[in-house]
């Protein structure tokens, strides 16, 4: 199967956000596991005399529109193995930025973006593409566009925060007629987001949780009725992620290490080493903004009886910060409240750590636990919607999982899932939930194989 991608970022080269770093990884995964996969990017200046980009042949766009015809070209190149279509238009592309400069958007976004939709739909007609999977708002014109009998047209996206939002009297940057704008139509004004939903195949969002989330009005941003109405082509797949330069503890070699790295993390952040039996869990307030803390002081005081090192890593709220400052004190060289970046040393901290904690719902897109977990870091953590995609409840009587779960808010079962985890400790048991938790599959090889089954399945509809 031939899949066409079409973004305007792309890793290393164009990048303001995770787009960039999603697009490179599915690329290499889709290669990887057999597929072909293209992608078209516009030609940016930053492109020019890249070392290691080897361009090939050259061909002309000329694109019919309602007020005549645009030009420009698209160029075959590959680097690194990676095939791409650059797009090239300099009015449009030889510029600053992507999307605008100084936080404020070009003004013919509409029309620079619906130039490189169109052209997209000319390359994935040379490419012989069987599917084109485009990105964010820029990649719903894409949708809009379509105009290549059975190819179908997906669309990834990492939330519904930008949703190309325009002004009416913008609408003919699109060069669409005016007949279509109904799908557009957004109370008085145009959606981008909006039209590339309601037109494309089916719509890809970061795992089963933010596939959820997008039908409420938080992380729905506006559009949730109309993810509610399109709820059968929304589909949630985790990103991917690169386990280059952490520790694998699905081997014993890997665990090993943990020991060491457990000691040695302890000892630079000044708390008491760790015996045997011991346990290092930290709670990154990151992966739950802040959330849960709640339910954690109440039984903070019993949870220090038990061989435990416990670190709450980023700042805690306001309402939260004075307690957990008053529990470091009682609890000296057993409580941390680290107030650094929670993000900042992640590579040592899941190194190091035996379990991470997440006291309330797990942010929708976040892969730091994936990577926590091939490094050996177990998760204790509250049922959400979607959670399961990541973390399997532990059943002693069952099915072996690879986490412990506890299923509702409250400080009591907080406490009994932490006497699960000392009970498995003491038991031995540990090793193979730790060994359970790192098998957990997120490359971007195992993302790409799920993207390329949902395009089989669109494709043969």
């Amino acid at each position: 199967m031939k899949v066409l991608l079409a973004t305007v970022e792309i890793a290393p080269w164009a990048s303001e956000g995770a787009t960039a770093d999603t697009v490179a990884g599915l690329a290499r995964g889709l290669v990887a596991v057999g597929e072909k996969a293209v992608v078209a990017v516009p030609d940016y200046p930053v492109l020019s005399g890249m070392r290691g980009l080897a361009r090939g042949r050259r061909r002309v766009l000329k694109l019919g529109t309602p007020s005549g015809t645009l030009r420009g070209a698209w160029t075959e190149a590959e680097s690194g193995g990676l095939k791409l279509a650059l797009v090239e238009k300099p009015e449009f592309f030889d510029r600053a930025g992507i999307y605008g400069t100084a936080g404020e958007p070009y003004e013919d976004n509409l029309a620079r973006f619906s130039f490189f939709a169109r052209a997209v739909q000319e390359i994935a007609k040379a490419v012989s593409a069987d599917v084109l999977h485009a990105f964010d708002w820029p990649g719903a014109l894409v949708a809009v566009w379509r105009m290549l009998d059975g190819v179908p047209v997906t669309l990834g996206l990492h939330n519904f925060l930008f949703q190309g939002d325009f002004s009416t009297v913008r609408f003919p940057q699109t060069g669409l007629s005016w007949d279509d704008f109904g799908q557009f139509e957004f109370y008085g004004r145009g959606n981008v987001l909006k039209a590339g939903i309601l037109s494309s195949a089916a719509v890809v969002l970061p795992g089963a949780r933010m596939a959820y989330a997008v039908r409420t009005p938080g992380a729905g941003c506006g559009l949730e009725g109309v993810a509610a109405s399109e709820e059968s082509k929304i589909h949630g797949i985790l990103s991917g992620v690169d386990y280059n330069g952490w520790i694998d503890a699905r081997s014993e070699a890997g665990r090993a290490r943990k020991v060491s790295a457990r000691q040695s993390w302890l000892a630079s952040v000044k708390l008491d080493p760790l015996g045997p039996e011991g346990m290092l869990v930290v709670c990154p307030t990151g992966l739950c903004s802040g959330r849960g803390l709640d339910i954690l002081l109440p039984v903070l005081d019993r949870l220090m009886e038990f061989p435990l090192r416990v670190v709450v890593l980023g700042a805690p709220g306001l309402a939260m910060a004075p307690a957990l400052q008053l529990a470091s004190l009682r609890h000296p060289g057993k409580f941390l409240v680290d107030e650094r970046d929670d993000a900042s040393d992640w590579h040592a901290v899941c190194g190091a750590a035996d379990a991470v904690l997440l006291p309330d719902a797990l942010e929708p897109s976040d892969t730091r636990l994936a990577c926590a977990m091939r490094s050996g870091a177990v998760p204790l953590a509250q049922s959400c919607p979607g959670l399961r995609e990541i973390v399997q409840n532990h059943d002693p009587a069952g099915a072996p999982g690879n986490g412990l779960v506890f299923y509702s808010h409250d400080p009591e079962a907080l406490w009994d899932n932490f006497v699960r985890a000392m009970d498995l400790r003491r038991a031995g048991a540990w090793d193979g939930l730790t060994v359970r938790a790192a098998a957990a599959d997120f490359s971007w090889e195992a993302v790409a194989m799920r993207h390329a089954d949902l395009f089989r399945h669109v494709v043969q509809r």
